[in-house]
């Protein structure tokens, strides 16, 4: 991931992520935070690749650590987080999901639109989980190419109208291929594949609507 382009537009990271999703992607993170609060009423939870930290404000719990690698993502969630979840703890930690050490292992482990990013997938995803407590769940949600027609439209609308969005909006530096290109790549059998090699026992997929996406659980075995 080149971290640089997400250093260059992250004060317009929601407004950019929004258009590529066609304005869905509000209404998946509601239904991901939904989950995870009817799975935990509160616990520690890594929100991984947490960009401005839109779902940790919404899950609010009492402990949180927010990571990414952008520094300006940090900062623009810190502001956030102080203002809607005053009297919770945050740590914000600026590195990846392949080198993050927690100071405690956790019960939830969050990459809402995360794991496309991820230089190295099984890397991450086997270090984010080493970190989670036994009987703790790893959440998922990632647009995914599933190969169908509504996946065909939704990527040539990402690959070549994002782009030209993103430029108006953040700047013409900003060089918005990479996005299409990782969803590309990304396949809910990939995801699944990741997960399991990790050590984690699937307790729940499903496609999202429209069917460009997919939620995955995983849970990692009581000792």
């Amino acid at each position: 991931m080149d971290v640089e382009i997400y250093n260059r537009f992250a004060h317009r990271y929601d407004l950019v992520t929004n258009l590529a999703s066609l304005g869905i992607e509000p209404l998946w993170r509601r239904l991901y935070v939904k989950k995870i609060k009817e799975d935990f009423s509160d616990g520690v939870v890594a929100d991984v690749a947490t960009a401005t930290g839109e779902l940790v404000k919404l899950l609010c719990f009492s402990k949180n650590y927010l990571i990414d690698p952008s520094e300006p993502m940090l900062q623009i969630a810190k502001q956030k987080l102080e203002k809607s979840c005053p009297g919770k703890e945050f740590h914000y930690l600026q590195t990846t999901a392949e080198e993050v050490k927690l100071p405690e292992p956790v019960d939830i482990i969050s990459a809402f639109m995360a794991l496309r990013n991820f230089d190295n997938l099984e890397q991450g995803v086997e270090n984010l989980t080493a970190q989670l407590k036994p009987g703790g769940r790893f959440y998922v949600v990632e647009m995914v190419n599933t190969g169908g027609i509504f996946a065909n439209l939704s990527l040539w609308y990402i690959k070549n109208i994002v782009p030209v969005i993103g430029k108006i909006l953040a700047g013409k530096d900003v060089d918005f291929s990479q996005l299409g290109e990782s969803i590309q790549q990304m396949t809910p059998s990939r995801i699944v594949n990741a997960l399991r090699k990790s050590g984690l026992q699937i307790v729940e997929r499903k496609k999202l609507f429209p069917p460009t996406a997919i939620f995955v659980i995983g849970e990692k075995p009581a000792q």
